[in-house]
């Protein structure tokens, strides 16, 4: 009997043990958040413009884990030539305490009075948060502004001239003549 009872016994400690593991490795498995952000979308507008006037970029955000996080969103604006790393960076905005499942949307405007003519492929980033394994959808290359050109300007004021609108607009009137004149002015250097 003494034998049976040490059975029993050691069969309801081991039963126990079993239950007490389960029970804490599945409270050991939720209390482990998933920490997981990403940009989703890029709005750039407008994609051709003078150099001077602003580029509005809105970058989408989500949280894709399961608790709220802050973290600091980064915009690039990379010419696409030699050298790397001649990229303009825009100043970081921060995301505060975005809950889980939702997104925020955030607006840019890239200043481009100092930025040389050209082409820019702009893109978002989000550095890797603390916990997170998922960093493949923290960077997303947006769309191309496809020309940031010096602006027209006359000499004296930096206005262009309302006579020479108005004289092309007056030979536009006559038909083909125009068309002479519109193609010389173009044959000379504007800028």
């Amino acid at each position: 009997m003494k034998i049976k009872v040490s059975v029993t016994w050691l069969m309801m400690a081991l039963f126990s043990l079993v239950i007490l593991t389960v029970v804490v490795g599945t409270q050991l498995a939720e209390a482990s958040p998933v920490h997981d952000v990403a940009v989703i979308g890029i709005f750039v507008y407008p994609t051709k413009i003078p150099r001077g006037n602003p580029v509005y970029i809105n970058v989408t955000v989500k949280n894709l884990g399961d608790s709220p996080e802050s973290f600091s969103v980064y915009v690039y604006a990379d010419g696409r030539h030699p050298p790397f790393g001649d990229e303009y960076v825009l100043p970081p905005k921060p995301v505060n305490n975005l809950p889980p499942g939702e997104t925020a949307r955030l607006e840019f405007v890239w200043d481009t009075t100092s930025v040389a003519p050209g082409s820019y492929t702009i893109s978002a980033e989000i550095p890797p948060i603390p916990g997170e394994t998922n960093i493949d959808n923290n960077f997303l290359k947006g769309p191309i502004v496809g020309g940031i050109f010096n602006p027209v300007q006359n000499p004296k004021n930096n206005t262009l001239n309302i006579s020479w609108l108005l004289i092309i607009l007056n030979l536009a009137v006559a038909g083909s003549a125009a068309v002479h004149f519109i193609k010389k002015i173009g044959s000379e250097k504007l800028l």
